[in-house]
Parts: C-alpha cells; structure tokens; sequence
C-alpha cells in the first residue's frame, strides 16, 4: 500500500493523502463513517463471518434479548421513577446499556454495524455494567446496615 492508498475504499485512518499540492491527513472520524457508508449487507443470510444455517438461531437469541432487555428496562424506568434511589438508577442504567448492547448486536446481524465498532461498544458496555454492578453491590453495604 503506498502512502495515499487507504485499507478503506474511499479514504483511511490517519494517511497522507495529496490535494491541490498539498498534504492533508484525514481523520479517523471520517473512515469509521465511511466504512459504515460502504457496508451494504442488509441479509443476515449473506454476511461472511455468518454461516447460513446458524442465521435463523442467532436472529432469534438476539430479537428474544432486545425484547427482554427492553422490557425489563422499561420497568426499571418505572421502578427508578417511583424510588428515585442511587441503586435503582444503577440498575436503571445497567438495564440501558444491555438494551443498546442487544441493538448492536442485532446492527451487527443485519450489516449495519461494523464487527470493529460492535466489538468496542460490546467490550466497552460489558465493563461498564460490571463497575455498576459492583457499585450498586457496594452502596447497597451489609445487612445490619440497612
């Protein structure tokens, strides 16, 4: 790869590309939005990394967790809204981040979503709800405390 060529049609991460005689680099904002742009797959059946006869099983494990996670979320919402307490919202929030985790999941299925950018709101969420967990379980503090 020369120094204007780019691993993403149409631009990449931080390379040195020539313009009007000029040297301009562009920005990894750009390349994460044009993958998103050039990802075409809207077929669960077609994805590579998918083997077709394990498409309908994982379609429905991810639908049957977006609409579990949504609606233990919802009642979270509803539970955080009647006791307005530190544990509730912690919980409220856990329950938020594995709806959005599912959602990306289900991007990912249906080509939406590249397996990079699933793969750092999986891992990144995955941490985030264990430290909530952990702090809720903290705050919470002993039986003979309460």
């Amino acid at each position: 790869m020369g120094p204007s060529a780019s691993p993403v049609s149409g631009g990449g991460s931080l390379c040195r590309r020539k313009s009007d005689d000029r040297s301009t680099y562009v920005g990894s904002f750009r390349t994460i939005a044009r993958s998103f742009v050039s990802m075409n797959h809207t077929n669960p059946f077609e994805v590579e990394w998918l083997a077709p006869e394990f498409a309908p099983v994982l379609l429905a494990v991810i639908f049957l967790a977006v609409a579990g996670t949504t609606i233990l979320f919802g009642a979270a919402i509803v539970a955080y809204s009647r006791r307005r307490t530190t544990r509730y919202l912690l919980i409220t929030i856990v329950l938020g981040l594995l709806v959005a985790r599912s959602l990306v999941g289900l991007g990912t299925v249906f080509g939406l979503v590249p397996m990079t950018v699933h793969h750092l709101v999986e891992h990144s969420s995955d941490f985030a709800i264990a430290v909530l967990v952990l702090y809720a379980v903290y705050r919470s503090g002993t039986a003979a405390a309460e």
